[in-house]
């Protein structure tokens, strides 16, 4: 559903949805009455999300996604709380321009194996949980000319295997 803008009720789309494509979303974030229960695969590029969600509190634990693509969402500001993704295995925010903030529940992500911030410019750090990662196997951080430091910590990293940067 590419730059399709829906008027009404998201709880009335289908609840059996596995894989979601809808290039330009137009929302400023995903509605909590979007029923995502049974989803594995969300791409979201050139979205308008500024946050995910609004309310990550009312959101129920999307235990079946492992894919999630929100590249090029140039308004996207921060990731959401990871806690309700814990299966997600490859997150792509490619080319977020204005993405600040990943947050730290990343670290407590048990099977990501791919984190994928190129050119997310305005990004300063990454989250000292994120180096506790035990399954991460990919970073890849080029364009990101505003991190200038990889913590030390990034050595404990047990899978990892590839590093992407400019550096």
């Amino acid at each position: 559903m590419d730059h399709v803008q829906l008027i009404g009720d998201y709880g009335y789309l289908s609840k059996q949805l596995r894989w979601i494509c809808w290039q330009g979303f137009p929302s400023k974030y995903i509605p909590n009455n979007f029923c995502m229960k049974n989803v594995i695969a969300m791409e979201l590029k050139h979205s308008n999300l500024q946050l995910v969600w609004k309310q990550p509190q009312e959101l129920q634990v999307l235990e079946r996604l492992k894919f999630l693509n929100l590249s090029h969402s140039k308004y996207l500001i921060e990731t959401p709380d990871f806690s309700t993704l814990p299966s997600l295995e490859w997150l792509i925010l490619k080319d977020c321009s204005s993405l600040c903030k990943v947050h730290p529940s990343i670290g407590d992500l048990c099977n990501l194996l791919l984190l994928n911030l190129k050119n997310c410019t305005n990004l300063r750090s990454l989250p000292r949980e994120l180096y506790k990662s035990k399954s991460l196997r990919t970073l890849i951080l080029s364009g990101c000319f505003e991190i200038d430091i990889l913590e030390e910590d990034i050595g404990q990293m047990k899978s990892f295997i590839t590093l992407i940067t400019n550096y």
